[in-house]
């Protein structure tokens, strides 16, 4: 009776044992199955879905080769693009008009590319006459910053007064090409990695309004042009004519300072 009963016993043990390995061998291999799907759906996935590459678009002017040493000057008005713009972030920014365009700086930077400067238009105001209010404006994307600077930090030991539309009638993508013509290109020929900018403003020459067109290496050598934005004139350091049409003549070898013609269109 015993004997029957363990041998019961002991028969249900071994099928419950073989039950148990054939879960585990089942186990086993659904989680292979599902481990070798996962992997074949990744492969499949990287191979249909490639790195992007990131493509720029280049502009017209890009596509043609044009620089700002070879763009139609006209294609842009007399007083700057982003004059305009300029004026109405002041607006908002100080929440006054009582101001005036007193400076602009634009930096062509080293390759000359259109639609690449970036242009800084200096303000002031009655309302804050210790200050210069800065508006810097990048062509690329529009981006703008605004600076209050105190005067005697920036634009020192210029004779600057407001600048007057009337008398600003050359642009300065005309007056760079103008100063090119003079001898900025030789000079950027003959230097490496040459920064360009142009400054418009009053001067120490007479007081009237003159672009100025400066060229710098980074050795230290600089070379620098002023013309008047009223015809795009040429003159020396004094503000007398250089023989000639003055606008374009090549500049005497010995002086690396040329100012534009001042004109009867300036006050006198």
């Amino acid at each position: 009776m015993h004997t029957w009963r363990g041998q019961r016993q002991n028969g249900e043990l071994r099928t419950k044992n073989t039950e148990w390995h054939r879960m585990q061998v089942l186990l086993y291999a659904g989680v292979g199955i599902v481990l070798a799907l996962t992997l074949a759906g990744c492969s499949r996935k990287q191979e249909a879905t490639p790195t992007p590459e990131v493509s720029v678009s280049a502009t017209p002017a890009q596509e043609m080769g044009i620089t700002l040493a070879t763009i139609d000057p006209t294609t842009i008005g007399a007083t700057d693009q982003n004059l305009g713009t300029a004026r109405e972030v002041m607006a908002k920014w100080k929440g006054t008009t009582n101001f005036e365009l007193y400076h602009l700086a634009i930096d062509f930077g080293q390759d000359l590319t259109v639609g690449e400067a970036v242009e800084t238009y200096t303000f002031s105001s009655p309302e804050d006459p210790g200050s210069w209010w800065n508006v810097t404006i990048s062509q690329r994307d529009g981006s703008v910053v605004r600076t209050t600077i105190p005067r005697e930090d920036y634009l020192t030991g210029e004779q600057l007064e407001p600048i007057d539309p009337k008398y600003w009638q050359t642009n300065w993508v005309k007056a760079f090409q103008i100063a090119e013509a003079a001898g900025g290109a030789q000079f950027r020929a003959q230097n490496t990695d040459v920064e360009v900018t142009a400054k418009l403003g009053t001067g120490t020459s007479r007081g009237w309004l003159w672009w100025v067109i400066e060229y710098s290496a980074p050795d230290g050598t600089a070379k620098q042009f002023r013309l008047n934005p009223a015809d795009g004139a040429l003159a020396d350091e004094l503000g007398s004519p250089l023989e000639g049409n003055a606008s374009t003549s090549t500049p005497p070898t010995s002086s690396s300072t040329v100012v534009a013609t001042p004109t009867s269109a300036f006050p006198q």
